[in-house]
């Protein structure tokens, strides 16, 4: 399985790894220093305990972002195509409704947000969209109500 990331998001989900790294760093720092201390009092190192906990989440949390990392794709945005794909906005219309809603196709995780309406083409509402065209019609559950949907226009976001 492959995890599809814009460029913008993948240079987060780098920073965010060199980040974490460094927290594990410092909280091995700390748990260093916090071994050294005394605890022949009645209760146990917190210092140190909490640093062990502190490393024991970041491990598991570097281990998920290079897990993400190995498995990723960066894509570009497509400068013209009449499919729904990551980088184009694609409005959809309620077909019961007719209200229409403009989404911008973004990563698999969005973690440079640069339009309020950018979310991941994993996300229910786009993912029965993928590689759709224009005019097709898709049903979805949203927070257990099914709605259908259709593409009306697809296009690239405009800055």
């Amino acid at each position: 399985m492959h995890y599809f990331f814009l460029e913008k998001d993948a240079l987060v989900l780098r920073s965010k790894a060199e980040a974490t790294k460094q927290q594990m760093l410092e909280s091995a720092k700390d748990a260093s220093i916090q071994s050294s201390q005394s605890s022949e009092t009645w209760h146990d190192n917190f210092g140190f305990e909490d640093a062990v906990r502190q490393q024991r989440f970041l491990s598991k949390r570097i281990s998920e972002i290079y897990e993400l990392q190995d498995k990723m794709r960066i894509v570009k945005p497509a400068a013209k195509t009449d499919k729904v794909e990551i980088g184009l906005e694609v409005v959809l219309e309620d077909t019961e409704t007719h209200e229409t809603k403009s989404v911008i196709v973004g990563s698999y995780m969005v973690l440079d947000q640069r339009f309020p309406n950018e979310i991941s083409y994993d996300a229910p509402l786009i993912k029965a969209f993928m590689g759709a065209r224009k005019g097709a019609t898709k049903k979805v559950e949203i927070g257990g109500q099914k709605r259908s949907y259709r593409v009306v226009e697809i296009g690239i976001p405009s800055e």
